[in-house]
C-alpha cells in the first residue's frame, strides 16, 4: 500500500497570502477615507428647495416684491419653486456666499416660458450684486446665451415650457466656466471653457438673478451651490438648508 504524505503549505507562502490580503484591506480603507474626505471638503454654500420663505436672505426684500415670488403653481421638486417675472426697476436680486475656493459649482432646475427674453443668472466675485466679474448666462426665445466681449453669444438651443436641469462649474482662477444642461442630471450636453463676462476679482461672493427688461417668466427649483467641480450625490432632492 502506497502512503501519500499530506500536502503542506510553506510558512513563506502562508505569510505572503496574509500580507496580500492585509494590503488589499488597507487599500480599500485608505481609498474609502480619501473619498469621504473629498466629499466633506466640498462645502455646500446654498441648498434651497424654496419650500420655506427665503427672502429675508435676498437683500432684505420680501416675497412677491420687485419681481420674484414663491409659488406652488409650478414646481419640479417638492411643492414650491421660485417664480421670476421681472417688470421691475430693480436690476438684480442676489444671495451672498462665503468661500475661498477657486472653483464653484451651481446646479438648479429651470423652467423658461416661451415668448422672449427671460432672466439671466450670474456668479459674481465683486463686492456688489451688480458686479459683472464672473460668468453670466441668460435665456431668450428657445436659446441659452452667455455674455462676454460686450455681447450675448449662443451656447445652444434650450427648450421652453419644460423643466430643464442646469449645472455651471466656474473656475475663478482661470475666469472660465463649463455649462451643462439636459432632461436629467445624468444625461446632459455640455460646453466647456466659456469665458466670464469679466475676469474674476477673486473668489465668488454671491449668486445673482438679473431680472430687469424681462419678457418671459422663469422658474427655479432645487438650487444648489457648492465648492469644487465634482457633483454631489444626494439620496433625496435638496431641501432648504
Amino acid at each position: 500500500m502506497i502512503h501519500v504524505e499530506p500536502r503542506t503549505t510553506s510558512l513563506f507562502v502562508t505569510m505572503a497570502k496574509g500580507f496580500a490580503i492585509l494590503f488589499m484591506v488597507v487599500a480599500v480603507v485608505v481609498l474609502s477615507l480619501a473619498l469621504a474626505t473629498e466629499a466633506v471638503a466640498q462645502k455646500i454654500l446654498i441648498q434651497e428647495g424654496f419650500e420655506d420663505h427665503p427672502f429675508e436672505e435676498f437683500n432684505g426684500f420680501w416675497d412677491g416684491f420687485l419681481g420674484l415670488e414663491i409659488t406652488s403653481d409650478l414646481a419640479k421638486t417638492g411643492k414650491k419653486s421660485l417664480a421670476i417675472f421681472g417688470n421691475t426697476l430693480i436690476d438684480t436680486y442676489s444671495m451672498p456666499i462665503k468661500t475661498d475656493a477657486s472653483i464653484i459649482s451651481v446646479e438648479f432646475w429651470v423652467y423658461i416660458e416661451d415668448g422672449g427674453r427671460s432672466f439671466s443668472f450670474k456668479i459674481a466675485s465683486g463686492d456688489e450684486s451688480f458686479d459683472n466679474a464672473g460668468p453670466e448666462i441668460g435665456w431668450d426665445k428657445g436659446f441659452v446665451y452667455f455674455y462676454a466681449d460686450d455681447r450675448w453669444q449662443r451656447i445652444g438651443k434650450f427648450e421652453t415650457d419644460k423643466w430643464r436641469y442646469v449645472r455651471l462649474v466656474a473656475d475663478f482662477d482661470k475666469s472660465v466656466f463649463d455649462f451643462y444642461s439636459g432632461d436629467s442630471k445624468h444625461k446632459t450636453k455640455q460646453k466647456k471653457r466659456i469665458p466670464f463676462r469679466k475676469d474674476a476679482a477673486g473668489p465668488a461672493t454671491r449668486i445673482v438673478f438679473h431680472i430687469k427688461t424681462m419678457d418671459a417668466p422663469g422658474y427655479v427649483d432645487s438650487l444648489l451651490v457648492y465648492e469644487g467641480e465634482n457633483p454631489i450625490a444626494f439620496a433625496v432632492e435638496p431641501k432648504r438648508k
